[in-house]
């Protein structure tokens, strides 16, 4: 019989014997480890060697620092950005990554409530990677809180060590954090932005209460939702372009400032107040290109107080006034636009509208419009409500100006393209396309000498609404009109297409 003590004296050797066969086992898979790890680190530097050879990596450092700037200069605000892309690739890649601060240049940041922590050391080690370089940054919400509808704060030291940066900004876009507004005018009181293109959106902020000052070398601004003005204090005369929507005065009280402006894009606001009629004509000398989008009334304000004597491309975007279609509001708009092209003696080469109205722009308004435009090359017009018929495709007619003994109409205009009702006869299109297509060959227009040829055909492009216009004639009309258009080409390009959304 065996007592208790030689039970556990027993037990205790044979655990002794088995801890000594998993150690031994523990230093085997050890061994083994490290021996894969060092094949693993000769299989790395393996791999390396391997990307050394290949073409690639044979360019000169300054070549392949060139084509990794233009892949990060791919912006795109979501995945991985640009650096991190490339730094994936290899070590060797990652460390020239690293070590190249132009290539960190480009700042987005999507902050995010949930992330706010990490997004703060993430920003700072970007940072510190762009050296002394003039910095892009645009900062707005993520899209988790953009989709919650969260219009938290982010906390001033998020934005700490950006900030420090301002002196180094080129380009900035940013949402009006108010911290981040407030921390800025701190620092401006003691070192001015030198920025040339900001972007300011005041998301959730009907009218911030804040003015951002800013140097005169800025070139581009954009001003988006709920800002007005006063919340800006620049040199405008320096702006040469210009997005914002503003309420009708602002855009007045800025225009009256940007003498040096080449190209607007305005959408126009109703004001609370009344709209405060200047005294005077606003005269842009550089402007070349300008979109307005509002009311008819309100465009109309703004295009009779406006001279542009190198305006070249006009897009107008309007809807009613007060929701109500007035036919008075259709003359304003036209008229205004008419004594700016009079005032201003331009030579507009495109003009575009549109309009979105229950009833459609009266027909010998449109034709009006068009008898004083004579400079225009490229008619884009969109009235979903409005029909066409002969009278403006007969004031389109080259020859038959002649026969009614008026002035050509739009003498070197090139393409037409309209979205609309359509009433005309087949065959007063295909007059009006003859009388233009023997004018395509050689003929004088605004950038060419008479003798010179024209390398455009003249193009018309027509997307109808109302298919019953096609549909109520007679096949062999059309079989006839297209055999017609056939024998234009090429000096004659005409598309037809039924709008099916319509």
């Amino acid at each position: 019989m065996y007592g208790g003590e030689d039970i556990k004296s027993a037990y205790l050797l044979k655990r002794q014997i088995v801890e000594e066969e998993v150690a031994l086992h523990e230093k085997k898979v050890a061994a083994l480890e490290n021996g894969l790890k060092d094949l693993q680190a000769q299989r790395r530097g393996l791999d390396e060697k391997l990307n050394s050879i290949l073409p690639v990596s044979q360019l000169p450092l300054e070549v392949l620092t060139d084509i990794f700037f233009l892949v990060c200069d791919y912006r795109k605000d979501f995945g991985l950005p640009g650096p991190y892309r490339i730094g994936r690739i290899c070590r060797s890649w990652r460390q020239i990554v690293q070590a190249t601060p132009r290539l960190w240049t480009y700042i987005y940041l999507p902050i995010s409530k949930a992330r706010q922590a990490v997004q703060k050391v993430l920003l700072q080690e970007w940072i510190e990677r762009t050296g002394n370089c003039p910095l892009h940054v645009v900062l707005t919400r993520s899209l988790d809180d953009l989709f919650s509808f969260d219009t938290w704060d982010p906390p001033k030291e998020l934005f700490s060590a950006l900030v420090a940066t301002c002196h180094r900004w080129t380009e900035l876009d940013i949402i009006v954090f108010p911290g981040l507004l407030q921390m800025l005018a701190e620092k401006l009181d003691v070192q001015p932005l030198q920025m040339t293109s900001l972007t300011l959106s005041a998301m959730g902020c009907d009218t911030p209460d804040w003015t951002f000052k800013l140097t005169h070398q800025l070139h581009t601004l954009h001003l988006q939702t709920g800002l007005r003005k006063r919340n800006i204090e620049l040199c405008w005369n320096s702006l040469q372009v210009l997005s914002a929507g503003l309420n009708v005065n602002d855009c007045l009280a800025i225009l009256e400032h940007c003498s040096g402006l080449i190209q607007c894009t305005l959408e126009i606001k109703r004001d609370k107040e009344l709209v405060q009629h200047p005294s005077e004509k606003r005269f842009i000398s550089q402007l070349r290109s300008m979109s307005l989008t509002g009311s008819t009334k309100l465009i109309g304000v703004v295009l009779l107080y406006l001279e542009a004597p190198l305006l070249r491309d006009l897009c107008l975007l309007l809807f009613p006034h007060d929701y109500e279609d007035d036919e008075d509001e259709d003359v304003f708009w036209i008229e205004s636009l008419l004594e700016m092209v009079e005032c201003s003696s331009f030579p507009l080469i495109k003009l575009s509208v549109k309009q979105s109205k229950a009833v459609g722009v009266k027909e010998y308004l449109i034709a009006a419009m068009l008898a004083n435009l004579q400079s225009v090359q490229e008619l884009n017009l969109e009235f979903q409500h409005t029909v066409i018929s002969d009278m403006v495709i007969k004031q389109l007619d080259i020859s038959a100006s002649s026969v009614e003994e008026r002035k050509k109409c739009l003498p070197y205009l090139k393409s037409f393209i309209y979205i609309g009702g359509i009433e005309f006869r087949p065959d007063t299109m295909i007059a009006m396309l003859k009388s233009r297509g023997a004018c395509t060959g050689y003929g004088h227009s605004l950038e060419l000498e008479p003798t010179v040829k024209r390398d455009t055909r003249f193009v018309v492009d027509i997307t109808y609404t109302n298919d019953e216009w096609f549909r109520d004639k007679n096949p062999n009309v059309w079989h006839a009109f297209y055999k017609e258009v056939g024998l234009l080409l090429p000096d004659v390009e005409l598309n037809l297409t039924l709008d099916h959304k319509a």
